[in-house]
C-alpha cells in the first residue's frame, strides 16, 4: 500500500542471510556446534526499501548480558541507508509453558489461522517471514473488525506503518497447526498505537508466540 517492501519481507532477508553465515561460522567458531533456534527477535524499521533497489545484509555474531544474539542490518544499495536493525537472540534455556486464558483478554479480537503446507520450511517448521505475515494480516483484520474504515484509507494511499517490532518464539508451528492469534490495541511511545498479538495452539491452547508492534 505505501509502495516500499512489507516488514514481513525483511524477515526473509534476514533468514536468508543466516542460512549462510550461520554456515561459514560453524565451521570456526565453537559456540555454533550444535543445532540453534531463535527465542527473540527485536527488530527496528528505519528506512523504505523500494523496488528495484538492493538489500545489502550484514550478520554478525555477537554476545550481552541477555545471551548469544545476531546482529543483523539490511543496508539499501543505492546509497547504503540503514533500511532495518535486528536482534535475533538463540535459545539457551527451557522456556516455560503459559496457557490461554479467557478472562485475561477482555477486549481482544481474534482471527483463526490454519498452518498450510506451503508456509513450511525445509525444516517442517513455519518460517519467521510467515510468522510475521500472520500477525501483519491479525493487524489489518483486527482493524475491520473494530470499525477501522481501511478501504476509505486505502483510497488516500495510506496504510499503517511498522516502525519497532519485538517477538517472542516460545514453541515451533507446523502443518496441520491450527493457530489463533488475539489481538490486543494498546498505547505506544508518544501516543502511538501499539499492538499486542498472543498466538495460541487451537488444541492445546498454549501460547507459541507473544509480540508487541509499534
Amino acid at each position: 500500500m505505501n509502495g516500499h517492501v512489507n516488514n514481513g519481507t525483511y524477515q526473509s532477508y534476514f533468514e536468508e542471510a543466516r542460512i549462510e553465515a550461520f554456515a561459514l561460522l560453524k565451521q570456526t567458531d565453537q559456540r555454533l556446534a550444535g543445532d540453534f533456534e531463535i527465542a527473540r527477535c527485536e527488530l527496528e524499521f528505519r528506512k523504505e526499501l523500494k523496488y528495484p533497489d538492493e538489500a545489502i545484509v550484514t550478520t554478525e555474531l555477537l554476545t550481552d548480558e541477555r545471551g548469544r544474539f545476531l546482529s543483523q542490518e539490511i543496508l539499501r544499495g543505492s546509497d547504503s541507508a540503514v533500511v532495518t536493525q535486528g536482534r535475533f537472540y538463540l535459545r539457551d534455556a527451557e522456556v516455560p509453558q503459559i496457557y490461554y486464558r479467557i478472562e485475561d483478554y477482555p477486549h481482544a479480537v481474534y482471527h483463526s489461522i490454519d498452518v498450510a503446507w506451503p508456509h513450511m520450511t525445509p525444516e517442517a517448521k513455519v518460517g519467521l517471514h510467515t510468522i510475521q505475515y500472520y500477525l501483519d494480516d491479525a493487524r489489518i483484520r483486527s482493524g475491520y473488525a473494530t470499525g477501522l474504515d481501511i478501504d476509505s484509507l486505502q483510497e488516500q494511499g495510506i496504510g499503517p506503518v511498522v516502525y519497532r517490532a519485538q517477538i517472542d518464539y516460545f514453541a515451533p508451528m507446523t502443518f496441520r497447526d491450527e493457530l489463533v492469534i488475539a489481538t490486543v490495541y494498546e498505547r505506544g511511545e508518544k501516543g502511538r498505537l501499539a499492538f499486542r498479538h498472543d498466538l495460541f495452539s487451537k488444541s492445546s491452547r498454549r501460547l507459541l508466540l507473544r509480540a508487541r508492534v509499534h
